[in-house]
């Protein structure tokens, strides 16, 4: 498979690499101790003692042990040849469950700075505080990193889906319509219930406990921040603007489609495993995490048509996308 374009930033793509790889590490050796029985920082009463989570704790181990395997990919020049489905795949879930999980280390780091940890008591948790600040650190950190290196990977197999001008329409603009028109206005639906938690007495698990109201409430927050993202995003990409051109809105809905379908996805496995974590989520968050798989894969579905057939009409390959 030939490449676009040279590859402008290789040293920055592999500094990323490495720096998504290292973010991995304080994740990793946390779960590896959890599953060898050293259960540090987990309190002797919380639910994370039992056995349900130890296959938990062994498929997030796999799954950010898979994080390295796609930052390699990402920077190795075998990474290049990879077939593109196998690794935009995992890369937009990825995206998808660690952005917004970057954005809500920030925003808790930055309430407990201001309240002196006072908004965020963590009475009740299944670990004990310093684990949440190590496991929301290395999520954040992965997620900057592997963006990094997904931008400039991208640049340089597929530059021409970052120009700003290309054909309007094709034969499948109008499936991508009827999806656009049908995902965002869907994710502004989920971005209005999740507005409503925010504002509201209760959240998706019910009533607000003490010591997590403001952790909840930010994770709202992020999840309609997200949702809308994905709205605008996928609208742009069927017309863009001075302001949102293809390329900038190409990003909004790959991290804001990833983002629904990840967490929603994740959120309907957990209720289906039937863990005690599944126990209060009340019925309309459940419909919500539903919907939002499939606003997410209609939106994504949406997208790679739109840059495919964008593909064809100027001329380039469509095979590498």
């Amino acid at each position: 498979m030939m490449l676009d374009s040279p590859d402008p930033q290789p040293t920055r793509r592999s500094v990323a690499g490495v720096g998504a790889i290292a973010a991995t590490v304080p994740y990793v050796v946390l779960k590896v101790l959890w599953l060898s029985g050293n259960l540090v920082g987990v309190p002797a009463d919380s639910p994370a003692a039992g056995r349900e989570f130890v296959y938990a704790n062994a498929i997030t181990l796999g799954m950010d042990a898979f994080v390295v395997v796609l930052a390699l990919a990402l920077t190795q020049r075998w990474g290049m040849r990879v077939p593109a489905w196998l690794l935009l795949a995992p890369l937009w879930i990825g995206t998808g469950l660690l952005v917004p999980a970057a954005l809500q280390a920030l925003a808790g780091g930055l309430a407990w700075t201001v309240t002196g940890g006072r908004a965020m008591r963590l009475e009740g948790g299944l670990v004990e505080p310093w684990v949440y600040a190590v496991v929301g650190a290395s999520f954040a950190l992965q997620g900057v990193f592997l963006a990094a290196a997904f931008r400039w990977y991208a640049k340089a197999r597929w530059s021409d889906v970052f120009q700003p001008a290309g054909p309007a329409q094709g034969a499948t603009y109008a499936v991508q319509a009827v999806l656009v028109r049908g995902g965002a206005g869907a994710a502004v639906v989920i971005a209005i219930g999740y507005a409503l938690w925010v504002f509201g007495n209760a959240g998706p698990f019910g009533e607000y406990e003490p010591g997590w109201e403001v952790s909840q409430r930010m994770h709202s927050v992020i999840a309609a921040a997200t949702a809308l993202l994905a709205a605008i995003g996928a609208v742009r990409m069927l017309r863009p603007t001075a302001r949102v051109p293809f390329g900038r809105a190409a990003v909004f809905a790959w991290v804001g489609s990833g983002s629904l379908c990840g967490w929603g996805l994740y959120e309907v496995v957990v209720v289906l495993s039937g863990a005690s974590l599944a126990q209060d989520v009340s019925p309309a968050a459940n419909l919500m995490q539903l919907a939002s798989v499939l606003t997410g894969f209609a939106l994504a579905l949406a997208g790679v048509l739109r840059i495919v057939e964008r593909r064809a009409l100027a001329g380039a390959d469509p095979a590498p996308i």
